[in-house]
């Protein structure tokens, strides 16, 4: 593997509704923590799909179909430590019982109260140099399950609710809208790299693309597809209370 190739990362309907709900359940609801209830809180999950080589030029597709979310991760505000163990039990079940679907590596969670203006500026839905470190420099544990690929959802709020269309900045990465969230999907891919220790001893190791890679496309059709809001959405807001307010249209439907 390296980068001498083009990288496809597809997210299936299905995964994509599955992290977009994980997601917003972590950053709107409270969570009962240690101390006090909290919001905001990151999320870690696995992804699960298929490796696909195209063609002679040795082009990869990475096919992702389902997002399993880590429900034993220690989830904090400003990071995500998952189980070692939640991984090895859930390889073990889908090898045992859908082997059609493959380990291809995780996601996680970037979620910001603040303006989104704020995380634009500081490009706040970029890795964090913690993200790039928690997976370089455990290469060897990554080489041993096959860990492929890696996404990264950035969350923040909007002054008032929008209906932008989705867009790629650059193409590794999709900004779209919900309501008065604004939400950043990126896609980066890990690939072998040989370098030289401090005896002069050749290893490989697992290297991940940069932050604007140009030979890493993110594809999620489902995204280009949310046109319109079939009943009007909620809301989110700050302050005490319930964060996330639902529409009216809500409470007119018969549960």
């Amino acid at each position: 593997m390296g980068l001498d190739r083009v990288y496809y990362i597809r997210i299936s309907e299905d995964a994509s509704i599955q992290l977009i709900l994980n997601a917003l359940e972590a950053y709107s609801v409270f969570h009962q923590g240690k101390k006090k209830a909290k919001t905001c809180l990151e999320t870690y999950g696995l992804l699960w799909g298929h490796e696909i080589n195209l063609s002679k030029n040795k082009d990869t597709l990475y096919s992702i179909e389902l997002i399993s979310i880590d429900t034993s991760a220690e989830r904090e505000r400003s990071f995500c430590n998952p189980n070692e163990s939640a991984l090895k039990l859930k390889r073990d079940l889908m090898t045992s019982f859908w082997p059609y679907y493959d380990f291809l590596g995780d996601v996680h969670t970037h979620p910001y109260e603040k303006n989104y203006t704020h995380v634009c500026s500081k490009k706040y839905y970029n890795y964090s140099t913690d993200d790039f470190k928690r997976l370089e420099d455990y290469s060897e544990y990554w080489k041993e399950h096959n860990y492929r690929v890696g996404l990264v959802l950035t969350i923040a709020l909007m002054d008032k609710a929008g209906t932008k269309d989705p867009i790629y900045k650059p193409d590794n990465m999709i900004e779209f809208t919900l309501g008065n969230y604004r939400l950043w999907l990126k896609g980066h891919v890990l690939y072998e790299d040989s370098e030289e220790n401090e005896d002069s001893e050749k290893r490989t190791a697992l290297k991940v693309t940069d932050h604007d890679e140009k030979n890493v496309f993110l594809d999620c059709p489902s995204l280009f597809g949310l046109k319109t809001e079939f009943t009007q959405f909620g809301r989110r807001r700050t302050g005490p209370g319930e964060k996330h307010i639902p529409s009216d249209i809500l409470n007119k439907i018969k549960l």
